[in-house]
């Protein structure tokens, strides 16, 4: 949980509505986990009646943000349209440009005047991709986060309060459900295919059964095989046959090679049965 201060100098006033700046858009990221996919905006010039020509910067967006069971929530394709020439018309309160109204500045309530409707136009071009960025980026995370994209001055004095999910992986890998979960999501799977049908949501009996299942991954191109993840006996490990041979070869008796390899008796007899084999063939081949 992370909280985010604002002051009126981070935002864009925007008809008395404050619009966070882009380094404000960055930190509430952030703090969300928003990820922001790399997509680049373009520009159109369109003609209208009350502004003219004018050269619109339109700004797209996309994220993404972690959930609690370890999946991505991907927002939409976001998109906003800055035009320099409407705003600059919406700062100094202008209907229609004309040649009076482009050099037409706004008074503020100690009665100085503000820049001319050609200096707005200008300035608002210099950073027209930015804030066409911003305003994009701005809407994924109200799509994400459901924050408001226009705030008021009582908003703004508040705090803002995100909480951000970050995965114990620690934890999770230590649990059969974790592992089984993780598996899934690194392979691109869903935990039906991958561990059957009651994999998630099922009763306690079947989920019993299901705890007890060592994860399982499928190759690809290939029905019913697959490669174990974790074995759950020690006796199908690598290296425990090599393991009972050498303890048997140190004078130490069966019982106490299956108590300290954590291994059946049956499987050690039967390991050292194969060993005598093997060696009465080589002999007698030779």
């Amino acid at each position: 949980m992370t909280t985010v201060n604002l002051a009126k100098d981070d935002c864009h006033n925007i008809s008395g509505k404050y619009s966070p700046k882009r380094e404000v858009i960055d930190r509430i990221g952030e703090a969300s986990g928003i990820v922001f996919n790399d997509v680049r905006g373009h520009t159109e010039t369109i003609d209208d009646p009350a502004t003219g020509k004018s050269l619109v910067f339109i700004g797209n967006a996309q994220g993404k943000v972690s959930t609690s069971d370890g999946s991505w929530r991907t927002s939409s394709l976001q998109e906003y349209d800055f035009d320099p020439t409407l705003r600059a018309m919406l700062d100094n309160n202008v209907t229609e440009l004309t040649p009076a109204t482009r050099k037409h500045r706004k008074k503020d309530k100690w009665g100085k005047e503000g820049r001319s409707t050609d200096e707005l136009i200008m300035e608002y071009r210099k950073h027209g991709k930015q804030r066409a960025q911003t305003g994009a980026r701005l809407r994924v995370i109200r799509e994400l986060t459901r924050m408001s994209t226009a705030l008021t001055a009582e908003q703004i004095s508040k705090p803002l309060v995100f909480v951000r999910i970050v995965q114990n992986t620690g934890y999770i890998l230590g649990t059969p459900e974790g592992k089984a979960m993780a598996t899934a999501q690194a392979l691109g799977v869903d935990m039906a295919v991958l561990f059957g049908k009651n994999a998630l949501g099922a009763p306690e009996a079947e989920a019993r059964k299901i705890r007890d299942v060592t994860p399982f991954g499928r190759c690809a191109g290939r029905r019913r095989r697959g490669f174990p993840l974790e074995y759950t006996y020690n006796g199908w490990k690598p290296g425990v046959n090599e393991q009972i041979i050498s303890m048997a070869a140190n004078a130490s008796g069966i019982r106490d090679t299956a108590r300290v390899l954590k291994v059946s008796k049956r499987k050690v007899s039967d390991t050292l049965k194969k060993r005598k084999k093997r060696q009465a063939r080589s002999t007698s081949s030779t």
